[in-house]
């Protein structure tokens, strides 16, 4: 059903696999990631690495203070960070880092994804950081790892990419490249919520973006990135980012 979200009869569907799907085994990554210029094959990985070691050590001092509050409120500065597994190039599951946003529940991350719970759990402090996306700030060790780009298509969990991979045909083609940060769907489109039709128009964009990406198209993203963060209003839905303006493509040109 177009526009369906998510209910409880999917959750014994969900098998997380490696590889994710028979398809993620078959593809032919190479031809997927049209890595045909300089900048895709190496300028991409070379300009993240330069741009992650420039960015530590501001980002230290952020990460230290924003620690500090979150052992505050949670009482424990064993909760200070959040890791949870996603699916990353090739298929290939990894441990993102992030700075924690949500109060501990009973619940494993997708059943709150699924029941659309998550933002009744998010603290004070946390919903700042999720709206900034100041949260992510620990990814550039991801960045530096080689498991994530600045710009690039968004990690989903692993349980989120086989439903969406079971509902989206070809899901499977935005893993040729490695995710990022930001990306030209979530600045233009925001966050999918569980929508599969707004899930397949976010798979377009990233297919867009994958055969047309260059350095001045990331350095766009980038900067179109920039005011959400400062203004600390990018954790909105879809609907949200549409009504400011955000159906403006990055084709490339």
């Amino acid at each position: 059903m177009e526009g369906e979200r998510p209910g409880g009869p999917v959750v014994g569907q969900i098998r997380p696999l490696m590889p994710v799907s028979p398809e993620d085994a078959a593809a032919d990554w190479t031809r997927l990631a049209a890595e045909n210029t300089a900048y895709r094959r190496w300028g991409a990985r070379l300009f993240d690495t330069g741009l992650a070691l420039a960015l530590l050590p501001a980002a230290a001092l952020f990460f230290l203070l924003a620690a500090l509050i979150n052992a505050f409120v949670f009482q424990d500065p064993r909760k200070v960070l959040y890791r949870q597994r996603r699916i990353g190039r090739h298929g290939v599951a990894f441990t993102t880092l992030k700075l924690r946003t949500l109060v501990p529940n009973e619940e494993d991350d997708f059943s709150g994804w699924l029941g659309g719970q998550d933002r009744q759990r998010v603290t004070a402090f946390g919903r700042w950081l999720r709206a900034s996306h100041l949260d992510e700030l620990p990814q550039l060790v991801n960045i530096l790892r080689g498991e994530m780009a600045f710009v690039g298509p968004r990690p989903e969990m692993t349980e989120v990419h086989a439903w969406a991979a079971e509902r989206v045909d070809r899901f499977h083609r935005r893993l040729a490249v490695r995710p990022g940060l930001t990306g030209g769907a979530q600045v233009n489109l925001g966050y999918a919520e569980g929508e599969v039709a707004a899930y397949r128009e976010k798979l377009a964009a990233d297919l867009r973006w994958i055969r047309s990406r260059n350095l001045a198209t990331d350095l766009r993203i980038m900067a179109r990135t920039l005011p959400w963060v400062l203004a600390a209003r990018g954790d909105s839905p879809q609907v949200e980012a549409r009504a400011d303006g955000g159906s403006q493509e990055f084709s490339g040109a």
